[in-house]
């Protein structure tokens, strides 16, 4: 999904930000802490954090991509092995990996693509998006496992949301094959996003889709993202129905 330079560039200045947070909270907490379960999660704080130290690294050099959802668990446990040191070593990986990106991103022309996981080809700025909102949902996960904080406001969600559901077409819930709907979902602030699900797939925002079945209403887009596409809370109808037609690994 296309993104102009200057919602580019308030994306790349949110991610800094909310990752040097992400740093910052990983720094700050005691080693005998590392090895508490995240609520929710199969993963300890340790493996969290590694997983999202495999997460830059896709960003910035690692080239192995997932073909489906129970390759992309595979891919994920993997990376998490493959990370030694503990949380400050993660913390100090991430930092380093965050100024590669920073750097990085206002050079690549809009039009180029990269490889996705499920065979998808998207631009940096869906890379970038995808990798914000990790940030923020197991930095959420992390801050919740120890008693801590991690700071999410909605300029935040906007930021990335709308580029980062393009990667959707994947991550249809094998139940939901079968369903033919088209979702309108309306951010404060923003224009609605239409999501149309269908054959197994789904497409964010298609040039001619019909009138929605289902209208969103977003009142708080912290709750709502980490409801939808996380998972991380329960939504009210009907954001409930559209959460439970994903699968995010």
């Amino acid at each position: 999904m296309a993104m102009t330079p200057g919602r580019r560039d308030a994306l790349l200045k949110r991610f800094d930000a909310a990752t040097r947070r992400l740093v910052d909270l990983l720094r700050g907490i005691p080693l005998d802490r590392s090895g508490t379960l995240v609520p929710g999660l199969d993963w300890t704080v340790a493996d969290t954090g590694a997983h999202l130290v495999s997460v830059f690294r896709r960003m910035t050099g690692d080239a192995r991509r997932a073909f489906d959802p129970s390759h992309l668990v595979e891919l994920n446990d993997a990376g998490i092995a493959e990370v030694e040191g503990g949380l400050p070593a993660v913390a100090d990986e991430i930092e380093a990996r965050l100024a590669a990106i920073v750097d990085r991103i206002p050079q690549v022309p809009d039009d180029r693509l990269y490889p996705f996981h499920f065979g998808l080809q998207v631009p940096a700025t869906t890379g970038l998006a995808v990798v914000m909102g990790e940030v923020l949902v197991h930095g959420w996960d992390i801050a919740r496992a120890v008693g801590a904080e991690m700071e999410i406001d909605q300029d935040d969600v906007t930021s990335f949301w709308r580029a980062g559901l393009t990667v959707l077409a994947g991550c249809v819930a094998p139940d939901a094959g079968g369903v033919d709907e088209t979702w309108s979902i309306v951010m404060p602030g923003e224009p609605p996003v239409t999501v149309v699900i269908s054959n197994g797939t789904a497409t964010i925002d298609p040039p001619h889709a019909g009138p929605p079945d289902h209208v969103v209403e977003v009142e708080d887009p912290v709750h709502f993202m980490l409801g939808f596409p996380y998972g991380r809370v329960e939504l009210a109808p009907p954001a409930d129905l559209l959460a439970g037609r994903f699968t995010i690994v």
